[in-house]
């Protein structure tokens, strides 16, 4: 599959992840966040940004 940002797949069997951008591999798709844009998930998840 190719994965969007703001998909959230399983990766080797017991990982989760949430991509910003895409991404070409054998995964597993869980969801989708929808509604954000690849900057706006970068903010919300990037553990280095501080929300004020």
């Amino acid at each position: 599959m190719t994965t969007q940002s703001g998909d959230i797949v399983l990766y080797s069997r017991n990982q989760l992840v949430v991509f910003f951008g895409s991404n070409s591999w054998s995964y597993t798709k869980l969801g989708h966040i929808s509604g954000l844009s690849a900057d706006e998930l970068t903010v919300l998840l990037d553990k280095k940004q501080t929300v004020i």
